[in-house]
Formats: C-alpha cells, sequence, structure tokens
C-alpha cells in the first residue's frame, strides 16, 4: 500500500494490525516514481488519488508501468456530472485554502447546511451534498470540499484515456446492483457492460448514477 500521506499510512497501518492482516506492506511514496525494474503487479487498486494529480494521465500511465500484462486496475475518480452539488457548494464557499481545523471545517459545514435548508429559500441543489457519507466524516468532508486541486471526469474523457494507454475496459463495479440493472434494461445489446459510448448515454440521463465516484476496471494487454 503506498501513499503521500503519512497520517493516511499511519491509519492504514493501525487499521490493518486491528484485523489482525500482518502481509501488507506499507510505503510512503509517489506513484509518479514507481519503479517498473523493481516490482510489478497482477492487480493495482487506486481510488481517489488519480483525481488530485496534476496530470492524472501520467500517474495512470506510471500504474500501467508496473502491472504485469494480463494484469488488471481498479480505478476510482471524480464523475462530473454527479458533482454539481459539490460545485455549486465550491461557489458558496468561495476561494478558501484546505483548513485543517476541525472548527473552520464544522463551521462552514454549518453555514452550508443553513443555506441548503433555509425555511423560505431552500437550495434543492446543496441539499443533495448531505446525500453524502462524506460529508459528515472530517476527513473526507475536506477532501470533498477543500481540496486545492481536483479534476472531473466524464466517460467520454475515460474512453479516450484508456485508449491512449493501450487498456481495456472491463466494466464498473457496482456490487449492490444499483444502477447496472437499469442500464441493461437502457443497452440490453451491450449485456458485458463495455461500451463506453453507451454508458456516457445512460449517465446523462441519470447524473446521479456514479455519486461516488467512477469505479471500474481496466486490463493491461
Amino acid at each position: 500500500a503506498m501513499d503521500l500521506s503519512k497520517p493516511s499510512l499511519a491509519f492504514a497501518q493501525r487499521c490493518s494490525d486491528e484485523l489482525g492482516l500482518d502481509s501488507i506492506s506499507f510505503v510512503h511514496g509517489d506513484i509518479l516514481k514507481l519503479e517498473p525494474d523493481i516490482q510489478v503487479f497482477d492487480y493495482i487498486s487506486c481510488s481517489g488519488v488519480l483525481h488530485h494529480m496534476e496530470n492524472p494521465i501520467e500517474g495512470l500511465q506510471a500504474l500501467s508501468s508496473v502491472c504485469r500484462s494480463g494484469g488488471v486496475m481498479r480505478i476510482c475518480v471524480y464523475s462530473a456530472l454527479s458533482r454539481v452539488s459539490v460545485r455549486h457548494a465550491a461557489t458558496i464557499i468561495g476561494s478558501k485554502t484546505m483548513p485543517f481545523k476541525a472548527e473552520t471545517i464544522r463551521k462552514v459545514r454549518k453555514e452550508l447546511i443553513d443555506k441548503a435548508f433555509r425555511a423560505d429559500k431552500p437550495d434543492t441543489i446543496l441539499q443533495t451534498l448531505f446525500e453524502s457519507d462524506d460529508v459528515y466524516n472530517m476527513s473526507m468532508c475536506r477532501d470533498l470540499l477543500f481540496h486545492n486541486h481536483e479534476k472531473e471526469f466524464n466517460i467520454l474523457d475515460l474512453l479516450d484515456i484508456i485508449t491512449s494507454l493501450g487498456l481495456t475496459f472491463c466494466g464498473f463495479i457496482d456490487p449492490h446492483n444499483h444502477f447496472m440493472r437499469h442500464y441493461h434494461e437502457f443497452a440490453p445489446e451491450d449485456p458485458m457492460g463495455i461500451d463506453l459510448q453507451s454508458w456516457h448515454a445512460f449517465e446523462l440521463l441519470n447524473p446521479d448514477t456514479f455519486k461516488g465516484m467512477y469505479d471500474f476496471m481496466v486490463q493491461k494487454i
């Protein structure tokens, strides 16, 4: 497990210790400095990282360089269509640096709640922000609303990136069948759920489909 954040690594280490998992190595480092000559992997998971990088494509390319041929990668990045409420909140918050004090985050969050659920003039777009569990977790709320660099994608962006890196799209992850059944009704000609053009059309009609993030698998050929 690799992370630039030492606190995140410490938290992960603590969780693994509590669960009795002793086969995980924790490394403080930058994915752009991965060395394929030293080690390659059959499976790579990267969640919530690439969309905070200056060049997400370079980040994915670095991951691909240490993925064994035939190996798979699970990638999670922000969907632009599903983040309307987040962008709306950002315009209300204004230009602010990421706060590290909990009381600052609580104060801003309280201001957003008051505006969203104001009795005489509720903000229905902002209200949808509070359907996300991330808002109620301090570190996740900081990441959601105050991160100083983030990139949002649409499915056609994913198609271009995956194609440019010579990867094969293997499908979106939907373990609880929240949207896959509806997609199959929408696109019965794509039973494997791997046609990104069809997925793009589906998301345009259902913009909340990927509220958390795009969560998908690709294979390196």
